[in-house]
């Protein structure tokens, strides 16, 4: 499908498919001519900085291989200042994704009855190789908060490495661009299936809620463990 919606006054045309209630896969989002991967890892090549790739973790930061192999490199404006020859493009990089996935979440919002999403969190920057995968999961629930899941896909060179909701039965194997935005809740349990070959498959994860009030440190349901103690939640 495709629509005209209006961004500052301009023109917009998208084109977005439905897989199932409340999962929608938002085509050409990531265009190819941003280079994100070579930007990626020529940022993460350079010795002595701190960025550089690292196990993915789950919960409180604990690993598990059996569950989720991968590993993942976080990016915010919060952790990308000062501004430097380090972090300038991964700056620019930030701005445009967000961007462009902000443009789109007010489209789905306006489907799905959503009055509105306000908070973002970092991007997450995930890197299959061969054989890796994340099992399935949820994305809200202890001890983390969203409302809103999204995922953005800027290669698809790679066999293997769909993203699947089995209580929709619904596989997708990404398309360089897609952005692919669902509910966070646990009927939207999915997983990222292993990459069968020896491409690399990249992936841009950034979870969404309504407002900040459940990421605040000061907040009883934030993900802080000594802080869930305190306020015995």
């Amino acid at each position: 499908m495709k629509e005209i919606i209006l961004n500052n006054g301009q023109e917009i045309e998208i084109e977005y498919d439905i897989l199932a209630p409340g999962i929608y896969v938002y085509r050409d989002a990531i265009p190819k001519e941003w280079n994100c991967i070579e930007r990626i890892e020529n940022a993460l090549s350079i010795s002595n900085t701190r960025f550089k790739w690292k196990q993915a973790g789950l919960g409180y930061g604990d690993t598990n291989l059996d569950h989720r192999r991968c590993k993942d490199f976080k990016i915010k404006e919060d952790i990308l200042e000062p501004r430097d020859e380090y972090s300038s493009d991964m700056l620019d990089m930030h701005k445009q994704v967000m961007d462009s996935l902000k443009l789109r979440m007010s489209h789905y919002t306006g489907k799905n009855y959503l009055s509105k999403i306000d908070y973002y969190e970092c991007i997450n920057i995930v890197r299959y190789g061969q054989g890796e995968y994340f099992k399935v999961h949820t994305d809200d629930g202890d001890p983390y908060r969203c409302t809103v899941s999204s995922v953005g896909y800027p290669n698809d060179n790679y066999a293997g490495g769909e993203l699947c909701f089995p209580l929709f039965n619904v596989k997708h194997k990404p398309m360089a661009g897609d952005f692919v935005i669902s509910p966070s809740a646990y009927v939207y349990a999915h997983s990222s299936e292993p990459v069968t070959d020896d491409g690399i498959k990249y992936s841009f994860v950034v979870m969404a809620d309504r407002n900040e009030f459940a990421h605040r440190a000061d907040s009883p349901v934030y993900h802080s463990e000594d802080i869930r103690k305190k306020y015995n939640v």
